[in-house]
C-alpha cells in the first residue's frame, strides 16, 4: 500500500514520516529480521524518490534496525548480543527510575497504573498481542514516568527495540500468566510505597523474560551482562534461571 505523498521531496517532514513508518513495520515484525530492503522497491511502495528514502534509511541505522551485510541493506537479525544489550540496559535504567518514581507517586498515578493492568488482563483474555502492548508499554513507562525526560525518553527507545523479541512471547499463555502476577506485584509495592521492593520486582520481571528469550535464542550463551546488570538493580540478588524465587549471588572469590 503506497503512502500519501508529501510536499517536498527533500522535506524533513518526509524523512521523518519515512523513517517512522519502516521503523515501525521493523519492530511490527511486518519486516521480517534478516530481510533485504531494496530502495527500488521501498520508494515505490511509498510513493517517494530515493533522496528521502537514504535518509530514513540510515536514521534506521543509527537505530540499529538496519545494516549492511555484503553490500545489501537488510533488517538486522534478531541475536543474543543484541537482546543482552538491551535488556542489560533496561534492567538498569528501569529499576534507577522506578526508585525515583515509586516515592512521587500520587492515588492519581496509582489508580492509573492498575487501569493499565486491568487493560492488560483484557486483551491477554482474547490473546490479542497488538492491543496489549499498548497498555503495556503504558504500565512500564509509568513506572518510571516521574524520574525525569531523559531517562524516559530513553525508556522509549529501548523498550520499542525490545518489541520483536516480545513477540516471540506472544502465543504463549505462560508468559501471559507470569507476566500478570508480576505485574500486579510491582503494583502491590508501588501501593505500599516501597521503592525498593518496586525496582526489585521489575528487574525480577525485565530479567525473567530477558533469560527466557536467551533460552530460544541462544541456549547455550551465558547472558553474562544481563547478570551483572540483575546484580547492579537487585543489591546482590539475580534471579535463578529456573524461574524460582530470586537467590543471593555468590561472588567468585
Amino acid at each position: 500500500m503506497s503512502s500519501p505523498a508529501l510536499e517536498s521531496e527533500s522535506s524533513p517532514d518526509r524523512v521523518t514520516y519515512l523513517h517512522q513508518v519502516l521503523r515501525e513495520s521493523i519492530l511490527s515484525g511486518d519486516i521480517e529480521p534478516g530481510a533485504v530492503l531494496t530502495q527500488a522497491a521501498l520508494a515505490r511502495d511509498h510513493n517517494v524518490s530515493r533522496t528521502p528514502l537514504r535518509e530514513a534509511l540510515r536514521l534506521l541505522q543509527a537505530d540499529g534496525l538496519v545494516d549492511v551485510r555484503e553490500q545489501r541493506l537488510r533488517v538486522r537479525p534478531m541475536s543474543f548480543d543484541d537482546l543482552d544489550d538491551l535488556y542489560t540496559m533496561r534492567i538498569t535504567m528501569e529499576s534507577l527510575g522506578a526508585r525515583i518514581t515509586v516515592p512521587k507517586m500520587t492515588p492519581a498515578h496509582l489508580e492509573m497504573l492498575r487501569s493499565h493492568l486491568d487493560a492488560i488482563d483484557e486483551f491477554d483474555r482474547v490473546g490479542d498481542f497488538a492491543q496489549r502492548e499498548v497498555p503495556h508499554v503504558a504500565f512500564h513507562r509509568g513506572l518510571v514516568s516521574l524520574a525525569g525526560p531523559s531517562l524516559v525518553s530513553a525508556f522509549d527507545e529501548y523498550n520499542a527495540l525490545t518489541t520483536r523479541y516480545r513477540r516471540l512471547q506472544s502465543t504463549q499463555p505462560r508468559a501471559y500468566a507470569l507476566a500478570a502476577q508480576e505485574h500486579r506485584a510491582i503494583l502491590s509495592a508501588c501501593e505500599a510505597g516501597d521503592a525498593e521492593a518496586a525496582a526489585q520486582r521489575l528487574a525480577y520481571h525485565l530479567a525473567r523474560v530477558a533469560l527466557t528469550l536467551v533460552a530460544e535464542l541462544a541456549p547455550t550463551r551465558d547472558p553474562a551482562n544481563l547478570r551483572t546488570s540483575i546484580r547492579f538493580a537487585c543489591g546482590g540478588y539475580e534471579v535463578d534461571p529456573a524461574f524460582a524465587a530470586p537467590q543471593p549471588f555468590e561472588s567468585t572469590p
